[in-house]
């Protein structure tokens, strides 16, 4: 028997044998009471760390859900601003076109209305012409 502080390790007197072994039987209660306790203790722990755990996921996936969410809404907006691109760029090719061809158009208008002129221009100066040479023939005949 190992030694104890304070115990003798002599052999107690007959009459002592029960004692020592009901001390024993209640120091090996005490000792399983104290392991009982700190398993419960370390069982407590461990369930209040993992209900811990659980509110902090909890509150994980809330967030992840409200990320989600604002994602989707600014994916949502960005679709309709680059519908909105591709419209106002479509309108602005369009716009384009239409003042081509308008450009052409008067441009068209334009030589032709300067063909048109010199043509007149040159008609009614061949028309001087040819009045000036009738009228200097004429002119000339009758002296």
């Amino acid at each position: 028997m190992p030694a104890r502080a304070g115990v003798h390790t002599a052999r107690a007197p007959p009459g002592h044998a029960h004692h020592d072994a009901a001390y024993g039987r209640r120091d090996a209660a005490r000792h399983k009471d104290r392991l009982r306790a700190e398993f419960a203790t370390s069982v407590r722990r461990l369930e209040v760390g993992v209900e811990e755990m659980r509110t902090k996921a909890a509150g994980h996936l809330g967030e992840i859900g409200r990320q989600k969410m604002e994602i989707q809404r600014l994916r949502l907006e960005l679709d309709k601003k680059m519908a909105l691109v591709f419209a106002l760029r479509y309108r602005d090719k369009v716009r384009k076109s239409i003042v081509r061809r308008l450009a052409k158009l008067v441009f068209y208008a334009f030589i032709r209305s300067e063909r048109r002129t010199r043509r007149e221009l040159f008609g009614m100066l061949q028309a001087r012409s040819l009045a000036h040479a009738r009228h200097a023939r004429m002119a000339g005949s009758q002296t």
